[in-house]
């Protein structure tokens, strides 16, 4: 989410400046998102390394093996998922999880499939307050909004996520849950390592 407001407030300060051109904004907002992307890609491949030598490791007895294998297998499922997501936003010109003012099939499949995820691996985690980061890093609920002329509006998920949203950053967002997902599973097996 902090990657969403830091590109936002990018582009807000570009669009803002008189002084460039139109022509050049697109290029520095595409010079930033590849930037970005970049460095979720290179973030994942790092944590992914990492994870793989850590679960290689002899460290772990055969229960503690079980859960971290257990939470590798979801792990790889979602990420498999969400790159199945990101495929569907390149073919689309708007967003597949919308559909006018209606929230599609697939956008549905997509909560269902984080909140799946997001419960099966808060069954094998003990630790608090990764319980708590998981919780909140893959959080699927409709935000309230304070509105001026409604007073507060339950939103839903999809809607405040990617209604009117570019579809770049769309994919950066993914890439975010992608880079979380694996963070998230290095911390649970650094936890058991350390047991």
């Amino acid at each position: 989410m902090r990657i969403l407001l830091y590109i936002s407030f990018i582009t807000i300060i570009f669009s803002c400046n008189s002084e460039i051109e139109k022509p050049q904004q697109t290029e520095q907002v595409d010079y930033v998102f590849d930037i970005l992307d970049k460095d979720f890609e290179n973030d994942i491949a790092f944590l992914s390394d990492k994870l793989n030598i850590n679960l290689k490791s002899n460290k772990l007895d055969s229960s503690k093996f079980k859960k971290i294998k257990h939470y590798d297998n979801l792990t790889n499922d979602y990420i498999e998922f969400l790159s199945e997501v990101e495929n569907e936003f390149k073919l689309k010109e708007t967003s597949p999880f919308i559909n006018g003012y209606q929230t599609t099939e697939f956008g549905e499949k997509y909560i269902s499939e984080t909140k799946i995820y997001r419960e099966e691996i808060l069954k094998i985690v003990d630790n608090k307050d990764l319980r708590r980061l998981i919780k909140f890093k893959f959080q699927t609920d409709n935000p309230i909004i304070n509105d001026s002329i409604h007073g507060s509006v339950m939103v839903s998920h999809i809607d405040y996520y990617f209604k009117g949203v570019d579809k770049k950053l769309s994919f950066l967002y993914f890439k975010n849950k992608k880079r979380n997902a694996i963070t998230l599973e290095n911390e649970f097996l650094t936890d058991l390592l350390l047991e």
